[in-house]
């Protein structure tokens, strides 16, 4: 019964108890993200094309560049097929999955955007009960900082209420 009753409160909810009473509420766990990496290689390639680095496919799904006096090397944006933050470690040659014609030179030489693991169970506990104690509805406060906190490269900010409600 102890088991039964700990599931029911945030507080104490295993993971996926937890992920239900945010299903409930509309607050959905974070999920991992696919990290998006800089390639370059001496041909053409196909959009498309996977490429094997260690134990990650990758996909090549659009064209950053073609070759300069500066750069002999055709750019492309490529995107992990493993979700995460592991992959991102992983920088260097890679091998061709799919046949690309007269392929010498294909390298992984940067992250783009970095992947990124599932929030932490304890990092999605709080956001629920500050959503629950704190409701971001109809303009309020909370509700602009919840707006806020979505942009990258906001590190800090300060709502002020209109002092006289909304007019």
């Amino acid at each position: 019964m102890d088991m039964i009753l700990n599931e029911t409160f945030l507080a104490t909810a295993s993971k996926e108890y937890l992920i239900k009473h945010g299903d409930q509420i509309g607050v959905e766990i974070n999920a991992a993200t696919h990290g998006h990496f800089k390639g370059e290689f001496n041909v053409d390639v196909a959009i498309g094309s996977r490429f094997n680095l260690d134990e990650y496919n990758y996909n090549v799904i659009d064209k950053i560049s073609e070759p300069t006096e500066d750069n002999p090397y055709y750019t492309f944006e490529l995107v992990c097929e493993t979700a995460g933050a592991e992959p991102n470690a992983y920088l260097g040659d890679l091998t061709p999955i799919t046949y690309v014609p007269n392929v010498a030179y294909a390298k992984l030489t940067s992250v783009l955007i970095y992947g990124e693991d599932e929030e932490e169970t304890e990092a999605y506990r709080y956001r629920l009960q500050v959503h629950v104690k704190q409701p971001p509805i109809n303009g309020n406060v909370y509700q602009y900082n919840e707006w806020l906190a979505e942009y990258d490269g906001v590190g800090k900010y300060r709502t002020i209420p209109c002092w006289n409600g909304v007019n």
